[in-house]
């Protein structure tokens, strides 16, 4: 199974031409039979889901799954959740490749799904309470935070029998082979331009030249 995974867009309404190319190679991809997985493409947590009603890159991705509504998966992210145009769902597994935002390893939302409480549940207010801004955050804690997570993730992994784990979330595009799996983060569309492509066991990150 051929596996495209993106994710962590934050794309505001007006967006469409920086993501057109990336949309059509999608496409493309979905056309020779692979599948899509995609997270976290708007800011709806900032934004609002109406912010994006009739804006034409909400209406590519709703062609996409309508074209295509077997191999496009949309899921559930801490920025974008409950979306009234697209159906998304926590988590899918595909070809035994667990593939999540990774917001479920995170902090309050680890929590969450460590009490079995779906995190698309709680309000935004709550979310926007806890969300600490970037910039006061300093880079070292970032970055053991990440790492945090991406050792949560694996460990989730091996737990459950799972060969590979694809998440996004700390934006950090990478590929890692352990002995008995393959942990890959899909990045961003802010630093990094960024995506994964699994194809059985070929893992890489791509990023827009």
């Amino acid at each position: 199974m051929k596996i495209l995974q993106s994710s962590d867009w934050h794309a505001q309404p007006d967006e469409y031409k920086v993501f057109k190319e990336h949309l059509d190679y999608i496409e493309t991809w979905l056309k020779a039979d692979g599948v899509f997985v995609g997270h976290e493409h708007f800011n709806a947590l900032e934004n609002g889901w109406k912010a994006y009603e009739g804006s034409k890159l909400m209406a590519r991705l709703v062609e996409l799954k309508g074209n295509f509504p077997e191999q496009v998966n949309f899921l559930h992210s801490n920025h974008a959740k409950n979306c009234p145009w697209l159906p998304m769902t926590d988590h899918v597994i595909l070809d035994r490749i667990f593939c999540c935002h990774g917001h479920q390893f995170d902090g309050l939302w680890l929590w969450l799904s460590r009490l079995n409480i779906p995190d698309w549940l709680i309000p935004d207010w709550v979310v926007k309470l806890y969300k600490t801004p970037p910039q006061k955050r300093p880079l070292s804690d970032f970055h053991a935070s990440a790492l945090a997570v991406r050792d949560i993730t694996e460990n989730y992994a091996l737990k459950h029998g799972y060969p590979g784990v694809a998440i996004g979330h700390n934006h950090l595009p990478s590929v890692e082979r352990l002995e008995i799996l393959t942990y890959g983060n899909s990045g961003d569309w802010i630093d990094s331009f960024s995506w994964l492509e699994i194809d059985t066991d070929h893992w890489l990150w791509r990023n827009r030249p």
